[in-house]
């Protein structure tokens, strides 16, 4: 099966055979860039759809760089003048270490080779395959943004397939280590260690079971978070239980004993909302009075009907019998658990510096959960404190809309004398749109035009020709909501 294709030559690689390979890959152009404009064709389809048309467009380019990055990433085949061209100095190398291999017609690639900023990844081609080991994805994507630049310290990657946020953590200066249960996929993260010229540690463990009592800075996990129907054969990479969470569920309780003072963990992961019984309430259970906070940022996720489809793809990417029947089955599983959505949910476990008596636990609804950076957190956090003031101080402050907003007004096409409806959009950032209430907007109006917040509220009440008592504890309500959306900041 193409997605448990031997290690054996790959493990061969040395340091200097990596180094002459990431020099050809940038210098032909094969690398991030290039794959985010090959996303861009035909993006939120299945690959079984899009992928003839995103092979002719890179074939029009005519580039080594366009020819590696369809070889790899895209199912094609190259002729051997393709491939020789392509690879060019390299091209022995990578047919001797298994890169590549003949097949009908020319060269195809035995696993994925993904350019991912400034690193070369090696991982499987996703199939049902048990030993399957995950190289970067959208979740992956997701949680890149949140590995500091610099002074990470010690950062684990837990679940790390092939050691994807381990690495790049460790490409900007962090002491890194990556935990799997998978074999396979350990082996492949040292692997690709070597290809990228850096140092990490990557062991085969249970969740923590193989790192003793030591702590970390930063932990980051994609956990395995797709339910498993009781019929079907469980999957290292894909399947977290049969709701779906169980796993992480255990790795989450784990957590708060494996960070240091000030520590943070941020998990990305899908959830099978359960009838009457919110994510975040599961959570706390899970931890018990483990001292941290707890963030909880959810975003809308698929219908059963399209997880069903997404799932069954990864066994069956034709669209087989196989893909049909494995539908059925996953439909079957949730219908038969009483959901009917599941969000996609970035939750972020911090440790205090100094232990207090409380612990703090914020879920915050948001249109996406897969634009966050460092940056972007501590944006939305200071949001979430100047939210939490009391009356008394959050009045004094000058509040604005926050940079990068712009306002769309929409009214029915089909009914002129309809009202208009406003909303507010951050193109590129994690606020995305968010639709506004007249008296949103109007109070919004206010606070541009006012020196602090007290004045904003008399002048809002002046608009209603009412008193500023009147209305003060309406103005705090949409204040704090739009200060923890990231629709209004606090100016300095």
């Amino acid at each position: 099966m193409r997605g448990v294709h031997s290690l054996g030559a790959l493990s061969a690689l040395t340091s200097a055979e990596g180094e002459a390979l990431r020099e050809h890959f940038k210098r032909v152009g094969f690398v991030f860039e290039r794959l985010g404009a090959a996303e861009a064709i035909l993006p939120n389809q299945l690959d079984a759809v899009r992928l003839p048309i995103v092979q002719w467009r890179l074939r029009q380019e005519k580039s080594a760089g366009a020819a590696l990055t369809r070889l790899f990433l895209y199912d094609d085949v190259l002729t051997e003048p393709e491939a020789r061209e392509a690879f060019g100095d390299t091209f022995a190398l990578a047919a001797l270490r298994g890169l590549i291999v003949a097949a009908e017609g020319g060269f195809v690639a035995p696993l994925r080779l993904s350019p991912y900023f400034g690193l070369w990844l090696l991982g499987d081609v996703l199939t049902g395959d048990p030993e399957v080991a995950m190289g970067p994805g959208a979740t992956t994507h997701a949680l890149s943004g949140l590995v500091p630049m610099e002074g990470a310290g010690r950062v684990l990657d837990l679940g790390c397939g092939s050691g994807t946020l381990a690495l790049l953590a460790a490409s900007r200066g962090a002491d890194a280590v990556g935990l799997d249960i998978n074999p396979r996929a350990v082996a492949m993260a040292e692997i690709n260690a070597r290809l990228n010229g850096l140092t990490a540690r990557f062991l085969v463990s249970d969740i923590y079971a193989s790192v003793g009592d030591a702590r970390f800075d930063l932990i980051v996990a994609q956990p395995p978070f797709v339910m498993n129907p009781e019929e079907g054969a469980e999957t290292t990479f894909l399947h977290g239980g049969r709701w779906g969470d169980e796993l992480a569920l255990r790795m989450i309780a784990q957590t708060p004993a494996r960070l240091v003072a000030g520590g943070r963990a941020h998990f990305r992961i899908d959830l099978l909302m359960r009838p009457k019984e919110p994510p975040h309430g599961r959570i706390r259970a899970a931890l018990g009075d483990a001292p941290v906070d707890l963030l909880l940022l959810i975003a809308r996720g698929h219908s059963i009907d399209q997880a069903a489809m997404a799932y069954a793809n990864v066994e069956d990417p034709t669209f087989g019998a196989r893909y049909a029947e494995t539908a059925h089955r996953y439909l079957a599983h949730m219908t038969g658990l009483g959901a009917r959505e599941s969000s996609q949910t970035l939750l972020t476990l911090s440790l205090p510096k100094v232990p207090r008596p409380d612990q703090s636990t914020i879920v915050l609804p948001l249109p996406s959960v897969a634009r966050f950076s460092v940056e972007a957190l501590a944006v939305l956090e200071a949001g979430l404190g100047h939210a939490s003031l009391p009356p008394t101080a959050l009045v004094g402050h000058k509040l604005s809309v926050a940079p990068g907003a712009q306002f769309v007004e929409r009214r029915g096409a089909a009914d002129r004398n309809a009202q208009s409806q406003v909303s507010v959009s951050f193109p590129g950032s994690w606020q995305g749109e968010q639709s506004l209430s007249e008296s949103a907007l109007a109070l919004v109006q206010c606070l541009d035009e006012s020196p602090s917040l007290g004045h904003a509220i008399a002048a809002y009440a002046a608009l209603l020709e009412t008193q500023a008592t009147a209305v003060e504890a309406e103005v705090l309500r949409m204040v704090r909501e739009l200060l923890a959306r990231g629709v209004l900041r606090v100016v300095r």
